[in-house]
């Protein structure tokens, strides 16, 4: 093959990828959500945020949110998908599957997270009473829940 005859098939092949990639990025679809606070319902900052397959879930992507809670996922080829979100104090959910196809936006809408129970919290409620001595004199006559 001559030198011409190569640089064709060097351009042939670069357009057509290039081609295939505009039409993958074209059919992909963006994803929204919010994650908030469930008692106040107020945005939650650098919440985790990560994408799965639902099918055998196979991580994807992952961003953290906005100070409005909001976060982003670009370019998401069809299929069904799910999101896993968690924050520092809170308890991580999961949330149900859900279908990408033809559109170019997808608003999942918004998740919400509790709070976890502190240690602190878990032993001061499952603790009833326990001796509190106030010297080392006093026998420990005093209970008090602590």
């Amino acid at each position: 093959m001559n030198q011409e005859g190569k640089e064709m098939k060097s351009l042939l092949i670069w357009a057509f990828s290039s081609w295939y990639a505009t039409c993958a990025v074209l059919h992909a679809t963006n994803i929204t959500g919010r994650i908030a606070e469930q008692r106040t319902k107020y945005p939650l900052e650098f919440a985790d945020v990560a994408l799965y397959r639902a099918a055998d879930s196979v991580f994807v992507t992952g961003n953290v949110t906005d100070a409005d809670g909001r976060f982003a996922f670009a370019a998401i080829e069809a299929g069904t998908y799910y999101v896993e979100y968690s924050f520092i104090g809170f308890e991580t959910h999961r949330s149900p599957a859900f279908k990408v196809g033809e559109k170019r936006m997808l608003d999942i809408g918004t998740f919400y997270l509790a709070r976890r129970p502190s240690s602190w919290a878990r032993l001061w409620f499952g603790v009833a009473a326990l001796p509190m001595c106030s010297t080392l004199t006093d026998g420990c006559s005093t209970w008090a829940a602590i």
